[in-house]
């Protein structure tokens, strides 16, 4: 911000942006000094309190806003005189979208991302991050590629006689039959692949029960050729219908769809299980900080992992559960190599950064929330009111953070400018230290 010593014209009390997205008002308050609020229109709320200030005009590109300082007259200086002009963005611009938002999926040039099939170019327009929707693609499940010619899902999940419908820009269409079954669907990194879990579904009154047709397995689908390749036989018994992953060097598979209380590992090229691992004994307990004997330890169910992510070597993979908490093991070794305590909600997205330095975490309540992945220790959290985040993903570069919400909104976080304002409070040392700013 700077100061003018100029007299202002064209400034009122209540001034809308030129994109209608902030209107500045005067909220009546008896302020001697004078207030303005700027209120975001589309999320219904204050973002900003500008106190010492009556009246206000926009920039023609909404980008800047001036003030007039409202000063008392005991200061001896006239009303009036004294304008502020001050640089007006969100620190991470958003974007309203028709649809929710169950993936986010950046373009390997970083340039755009797709967002529950919805194309976002991300630009610069006045040297800060812009938000514009692009083209749309059939479904709101992306597999990799490049551009618009790739597979999509309209759902990664399916219950019943329901089947999954892949389809492809080019008018391809394919469905890949359940047969009664509970389904969760991943696809390969060549993005012509396609990974289908399938287990009998659970009987809430009769837990025990299973569904006598449906037989426990993985099928992998080539979906260029509308085949199916292979069937992995899989654990018997009531489907817990965890989610299931793939590497991004396409070696491993991760899946918590068969078995509640373990995380599978296998080779993607056999379907051999390679590793089982399971929360620490008694996690529940360890990772609340109780040292409890075992004969005082009280009973709990262990935690169930609700998100899975591979960093992207492939060599840890991140659990994330409905306790709230994480772990890593190490990859193929299954040996634990981090964790962090029980949260307020369950997990239900997560992503690592390229380096694999940084955590980030969506739970049930729509607070994000980012961590040193070696150790465990939280850098950061947030919450926006009436946004419950389910999908996050970081740029090739490590440099954004975008997330999507069941309400249709994706929304994108500049990570060097969370840094300086982690600084500006003192809290700087909490950030990865080999992490670039």
């Amino acid at each position: 911000a700077w100061n003018a010593q100029a007299p202002m014209v064209a400034t009122t009390d209540l001034a809308l942006s030129p994109d209608g997205r902030h209107l500045a008002y005067n909220p009546g308050l008896a302020e001697e000094n004078g207030l303005l609020e700027v209120m975001d229109l589309r999320q219904g709320r204050p973002v900003a309190a500008l106190p010492g200030c009556r009246a206000a005009c926009w920039s023609a590109n909404g980008l800047w806003l001036a003030t007039v300082a409202a000063r008392p007259a005991a200061s001896g200086i006239p009303s009036g005189e004294v304008a502020e002009v001050r640089a007006f963005r969100p620190l991470a611009p958003d974007l309203p979208l028709p649809k929710a938002v169950p993936q986010v999926v950046f373009e390997p040039d970083g340039a755009s991302l797709w967002a529950g099939g919805q194309q976002v170019r991300l630009g610069t327009p006045a040297g800060w991050l812009a938000l514009e929707a692009g083209e749309t693609l059939p479904g709101r499940f992306v597999g990799p590629g490049i551009g618009s010619s790739r597979w999509t899902l309209e759902t990664g999940t399916s219950t019943g006689s329901t089947a999954l419908d892949a389809r492809h820009p080019d008018g391809r269409r394919l469905l890949l039959p359940v047969a009664g079954g509970l389904a969760r669907a991943a696809f390969l990194p060549d993005g012509r692949r396609l990974l289908l879990a399938v287990g009998s579904p659970p009987d809430p009154a009769h837990p025990a029960k299973i569904e006598p047709m449906v037989t426990n397995r993985i099928e992998v689908w080539d979906l260029d050729q509308g085949r199916r390749l292979a069937v992995w036989s899989a654990p018997a018994g009531a489907a817990a219908g965890g989610p299931l992953v793939c590497s991004p060097d396409g070696r491993f598979v991760a899946e918590a769809f068969f078995e509640a209380e373990a995380i599978r590992v296998l080779d993607a090229a056999s379907g051999e299980v390679l590793q089982r691992c399971r929360p620490t004994v008694g996690s529940r307990n360890r990772l609340l900080g109780l040292r409890l004997s075992a004969k005082n330890r009280p009973e709990t169910a262990p935690p169930r992992a609700t998100a899975l992510a591979f960093s992207r070597e492939g060599k840890r993979l991140f659990a994330g559960f409905d306790h709230g908490g994480w772990m890593a093991w190490s990859i193929p070794s299954g040996q634990p190599v981090a964790e962090a305590k029980p949260g307020r909600a369950a997990i239900r997205g997560l992503a690592i950064d390229p380096r694999g330095r940084l955590l980030a975490t969506a739970d049930l309540e729509g607070r994000i929330t980012l961590w040193n992945a070696a150790t465990g220790r939280r850098v950061a959290d947030w919450r926006i009111p009436g946004r419950h985040w389910q999908a996050l993903a970081f740029s090739p570069d490590g440099a954004l953070l975008a997330a999507g919400s069941e309400e249709g909104w994706v929304q994108v976080w500049p990570l060097p400018g969370l840094r300086r304002e982690l600084a500006r409070l003192g809290l700087a040392e909490r950030w990865p230290s080999s992490l670039s700013p």
